[in-house]
């Protein structure tokens, strides 16, 4: 198992599991295109956000979308996932865990202190 940088062979995979993603998380139903769901997260990844793939061999089987902020009260950089997502037939192997510990480290690697993330409260994962 690998977790690494994610390149554009593996953006494409991405990308197309997004809107799947978004469906899955949500509990209600919304009324947004799947494009505009992709955009979304491209939109994120220009402005410098950056996914990490969970692969064996070349199968992805998980990945995590993740950028550096910076709250103004305290004045103090932060780590955000804005996605974790791992395939079904790869749940419940330890993959999310080892995606949250990968990023764990290297928002410390790079000095942070805090790692953030929203849940929605329908998520039984």
């Amino acid at each position: 198992m690998t977790i690494k940088f994610a390149t554009n062979k593996d953006m494409e995979v991405i990308y197309s599991a997004v809107p799947r993603l978004f469906k899955e998380a949500m509990s209600c139903r919304i009324a947004v295109s799947d494009d505009v769901l992709k955009a979304l997260s491209k939109e994120l990844v220009s402005q410098g956000a950056q996914y990490f793939v969970w692969k064996d061999d070349e199968l992805i089987k998980g990945f995590i979308l993740y950028d550096t902020k910076f709250n103004d009260l305290t004045q103090q950089e932060y780590g955000f996932i804005y996605e974790l997502y791992v395939f079904k037939p790869y749940r419940n192997m330890g993959g999310a865990r080892k995606l949250m510990q990968f990023i764990q480290a290297h928002v410390h690697n790079k000095g942070l202190r805090t790692l953030k993330l929203n849940v929605f409260t329908s998520n039984t994962a």
